[in-house]
């Protein structure tokens, strides 16, 4: 179906597009933003306890063995998800302002051409991972002398497809979150838990242990969410549909554009909060690991349900400024500025209390500085004031800056860990002292950028 602006479907199913749209301009658009918050928490808390109930099941039907080898080659595989070269958030935020312009056409060929370009660097990606698998020897990696080398390459070869599969569908989020419905986009991590747990528990009673199994079970989980939650969004706004005739070429720049900045502005973030733990086994020994990485564990608490509130903001935010209504939008960021408020105080409150809790949560003293206590305290509410800011920039494409903060914060982190470690006789809260710094540039300019633009809107 052809649409533009002004054209009529059946059923209603422009008017539940609007609907969702001009949430702006209503009373309700609030009320969005909390269910889609509530949702989000019951998301993560119910992930939490699934993952928690999902794992001894795993472990005791592959034994200790088998399941350590499932890790990593859960963990390998998984890295594929970070190379859709920021396609996602570039069909978010361009599918987003296509619907805010009510320009239906435009929104059907950013979808199929997202879901088409998509499905090329697929491929590529199947067939390099396909031969890596073949060329590798997998012996020297994983060093299980009682695992037939065969069966570690199968299961690798049956997870990368089922990885590269669901990596093309996970695009039914962004669809999600560009029609505001962040919420329920997150709910679906639910259902594939469930279905994971189901499965186990299945083959852990009626099937030998098996790598292969369980690749299948992940796969084939992740595969029903995705192609079910696919088929319901475009059933449910049959005004969008994918088709092939709406591919566009031209629509990869808009696309990718904006994309290829965020992919970038991710794999600096990797770089930057991913290498703690190797610095720190490198230059101060694995011991020190152990407390560093169980009590970052309980900061990221914070930083997840700071995310969590903030994610709904994306689109609203982009609307907004469209849409020039400067007022919702302080009226939100006066919100926000009083929720952040609040978190500072629980950061700093848990900083005093954390050692008790943490003993009280392994059953075990843990040895620390207080100075790691102050690194990570310092961090979250530097990070989380970013993020504050961030998410309006994002949401309306404006991300130049940030990218370039990012790369100066990519370039830094390592060598100030290392010269904090060698020259100033820091220990592991170092690195999370580094991490600080290098991004502390981001807490004053994207304030600043925010207003500007936000005073340019007013005008």
């Amino acid at each position: 179906m052809q649409c533009s602006g002004s054209c009529k479907a059946r059923g209603g199913s422009v008017e539940n597009i609007e609907n969702v749209c001009m949430v702006i301009k209503s009373s309700n658009g609030f009320g969005r933003i909390r269910i889609n918050i509530l949702l989000g928490f019951f998301s993560k808390f119910g992930s939490f306890i699934l993952s928690y109930i999902s794992l001894p099941i795993a472990l005791s039907y592959l034994g200790v063995n088998y399941y350590g080898v499932w890790i990593v080659i859960f963990s390998v595989v998984a890295w594929i998800y970070n190379f859709d070269i920021g396609i996602g958030l570039g069909l978010k935020n361009s599918l987003n302002d296509a619907l805010v312009k009510k320009n239906y056409k435009l929104a059907n060929e950013l979808i199929a051409t997202a879901y088409i370009f998509l499905i090329a660097v697929s491929i590529l990606l199947l067939l390099i991972s396909f031969l890596l698998v073949f060329s590798i020897n997998l012996d020297s990696i994983f060093s299980m002398s009682n695992i037939r080398e065969s069966e570690i390459r199968t299961t690798l070869l049956v997870s990368v497809f089922f990885t590269i599969a669901n990596f093309i569908l996970l695009l039914y989020k962004q669809l999600f979150f560009a029609v505001n419905l962040s919420g329920f986009a997150a709910v679906t991590t639910i259902l594939y838990q469930i279905l994971v747990i189901v499965f186990l528990l299945v083959a852990k009673y009626f099937i030998e242990p098996s790598l292969l199994i369980v690749a299948i079970i992940y796969g084939v989980s992740n595969l029903f969410v995705g192609v079910f939650f696919t088929l319901y969004f475009f059933k449910r706004n049959d005004v969008l549909k994918f088709s092939f005739s709406n591919y566009k070429r031209n629509h990869i720049k808009s696309i990718g554009g904006v994309g290829i900045k965020f992919f970038i502005i991710q794999m600096c973030m990797l770089m930057i909060f991913t290498c703690d733990n190797i610095i720190i086994s490198k230059y101060l020994g694995p011991e020190y690991v152990t407390s560093y990485s169980l009590i970052l564990k309980t900061y990221q608490a914070f930083i997840m349900i700071s995310y969590i509130i903030l994610t709904p903001y994306w689109t609203l935010f982009a609307e907004a400024y469209y849409q020039k209504n400067t007022e919702w939008i302080l009226k939100q960021y006066k919100k926000l500025y009083t929720l952040f408020l609040l978190m500072i105080i629980a950061v700093i409150a848990y900083s005093l209390y954390i050692q008790p809790l943490l003993k009280i949560w392994l059953h075990t003293e843990l040895k620390f500085n207080k100075y790691m206590i102050y690194g990570f305290c310092i961090f979250v509410i530097i990070r989380v004031f970013i993020d504050l800011h961030a998410v309006f920039l994002n949401g309306i494409g404006k991300i130049n800056v940030q990218l370039v903060l990012y790369l100066f914060a990519a370039i830094i982190n390592i060598p100030l860990a290392i010269i904090l470690i060698k020259h100033f006789n820091m220990g592991s809260e170092a690195v999370i002292f580094s991490a600080s710094i290098a991004i502390a540039p981001m807490a004053i300019i994207l304030p600043l950028q925010s207003l500007v633009l936000f005073r340019n809107i007013a005008k």
